[in-house]
């Protein structure tokens, strides 16, 4: 911070100040994002984000190193590791409430002196200066659209948010993105009942309902402190049905909770009653068209411009890959942006021609990650709702990259038990991106 800050009078304006870095959207990315870019390189972040509260109560995944450097990031900035009704820590990996991740975010950006606005929201990019909803024009020289999967500033810069035409799956094999989709229902509880235990005493895993109730390929319990969803992921042969037919959605939902629940419902009316509302819905895997921008102002080239997060790359939840990933972006920009200060590739309303490489090198970088990201998810989706499959993650891997790797394919067996284990099938290849 103090090479950002301090002035010398030899250096020139360039080189004396920092960049102004606008970043729109204060979620958790967004957030993470905006003080990286504060510490390594800006003499200004601005923070925009529409809500005036954070109030989200969706749970992340914190993976631990040397899975991501998430949870190392979190300790860095002062987060404390001490448990309570709104985290939980469990085989290392941390469980989060999102607004309180927000909030903590928000006060460590707040402390670094970022300037954050709630409350108000992007309306449209002229050259390199945002206007706000509140009639706010900010110039910049870095922006970050951290926007969210219907980001309208990705929309301005001129990218769209496809299903990609082809993923790779396994070693020589793809398949067609719209391939690649899985139907859900949430089901939100009006209190959270006790779940079923194995005749160990553990946890029933997720998977295990793969065996006993025809079409359904999973069963999340998330029940956090109060805050009760009961998840069902669904084979492809019932996605349509579910989809289209509340009946058989509840039919189903009753079945599944007879298989993840101690003491549950007996009928429908009984059901009712438990259920505050449900929602079902299929998910598919986007990608921005494009990661990086560089803006003009009179014709010449004059900021830059990145999408993160769930602007960038859709995330799905059976995974808790999105926050990690995103968190693994927020440090490989703060990189970026740490050199393109240190250089003075950027300064006095323009850019030198010597970004061009150093953002080159940056977008590749955030290219593979996007990839091994879909590839993970597209995997996951394809053997899960067409195969009696589940997918795990490789025991050894030491970071994302081989987790990415290494999913492992094991079956499911039929009718399983709840103590049941699945049994780990060997595919050629498997080991290859």
């Amino acid at each position: 911070r103090e090479r950002v800050t301090e002035c010398r009078a030899d250096e020139g304006r360039s080189g004396c100040r920092g960049l102004r870095t606008i970043v729109v959207g204060g979620g958790p990315v967004g957030l993470a994002a905006a003080v990286v870019a504060h510490v390594t390189s800006s003499y200004s972040t601005t923070l925009l984000e529409k809500r005036s509260h954070y109030t989200r109560d969706i749970w992340f995944d914190v993976l631990p190193p040397p899975l991501s450097p998430s949870l190392d990031m979190l300790l860095e900035w002062g987060f404390s590791l001490q448990e309570n009704q709104n985290f939980t820590l469990a085989d290392g990996i941390v469980k989060i409430r999102c607004q309180v991740l927000e909030r903590f975010l928000f006060k460590v950006a707040k402390l670094l002196g970022v300037t954050v606005i709630l409350g108000d929201d992007y309306h449209g990019l002229k050259g390199n200066t945002i206007v706000t909803t509140a009639g706010r024009s900010i110039e910049f020289e870095v922006m970050v659209a951290a926007d969210g999967a219907g980001s309208l500033v990705r929309s301005d810069l001129g990218f769209t948010f496809a299903v990609p035409d082809r993923i790779p799956v396994m070693p020589g094999r793809c398949v067609m993105g719209s391939e690649a989709v899985q139907t859900t229902t949430i089901a939100r509880l009006k209190w959270c009942p006790a779940p079923a235990t194995t005749a160990a005493g553990e946890a029933v895993p997720p998977w295990a309902i793969g065996g006993s109730v025809p079409g359904v390929t999973h069963a999340f319990k998330r029940f956090f402190h109060g805050y009760c969803e009961l998840q069902l992921l669904y084979a492809a042969h019932v996605a349509n049905e579910v989809a289209e037919r509340e009946d058989v959605g509840r039919r189903i939902l009753l079945e599944a909770a007879r298989h993840t629940l101690a003491d549950p419902p007996a009928s429908q009316d009984e059901l009712a009653e438990m259920v505050l509302e449900t929602r079902t819905f299929r998910v598919d895997l986007r990608r921005s068209s494009g990661l990086t921008k560089i803006l003009h102002h009179r014709e010449r080239p004059a900021a830059l411009a990145f999408v993160l997060g769930d602007a960038m790359v859709t995330a799905h939840y059976r995974l808790g890959l999105g926050l990690n990933y995103g968190y693994q972006h927020v440090l490989r920009l703060g990189f970026f942006l740490k050199t393109v200060y240190e250089a003075h590739l950027v300064g006095d309303g323009h850019l030198g021609p010597a970004v061009d490489p150093v953002l080159d090198a940056y977008e590749r970088e955030a290219d593979l990650l996007v990839r091994l990201m879909l590839h993970q998810q597209a995997k996951t989706v394809l053997f899960e709702t067409h195969c009696p499959l589940y997918v795990g993650m490789e025991p050894n891997a030491t970071n994302l990259w081989e987790i990415g790797r290494t999913l492992f394919l094991y079956s499911v067996p039929r009718s399983a038990s709840p103590g049941s284990r699945p049994r780990r099938r060997a595919t050629p290849g498997e080991r290859e991106l």
